[in-house]
């Protein structure tokens, strides 16, 4: 097996993590969402249960978002770099140094004593 070889397969395998991985994460995380919103009734309301439940829908919700971010950066090379460069040329640009500097501003501001 040649060395371009060996580097497709290593990157067919890490595309089929990357999608394996937030096909699966999707389904696991937005599973519940789903069954709140077609079982959502007025009567339920006020149930422990179901105020539990729609928290924990609401939290996985948000945890997809986050963590696909992440398998995101852990699997595709190209996408590190281009956020990366993103965030370079936000941080060398006028508007992500103003932003940059009213954050660190803010943090002054904060401090506690």
């Amino acid at each position: 097996v040649s060395g371009e070889q060996r580097r497709q397969y290593a990157e067919e395998s890490r595309l089929m993590f990357l999608l394996g991985g937030t096909s699966t994460l999707f389904f696991v995380c937005m599973t519940p969402m789903i069954v709140l919103s077609l079982t959502i009734h007025r009567v339920w309301s006020h149930s422990l249960a179901f105020q539990i439940f729609r928290a924990t829908a609401n939290v996985l919700e948000v945890t997809n978002f986050a963590v696909t971010f992440y398998i995101y950066c852990v699997f595709s090379k190209d996408f590190r770099d281009t956020f990366l460069k993103t965030i370079r040329t936000a941080k060398d640009s006028s508007v992500g140094a103003s932003f940059l500097g009213s954050v660190s501003g803010l943090r002054e501001a904060v401090k506690l004593p």
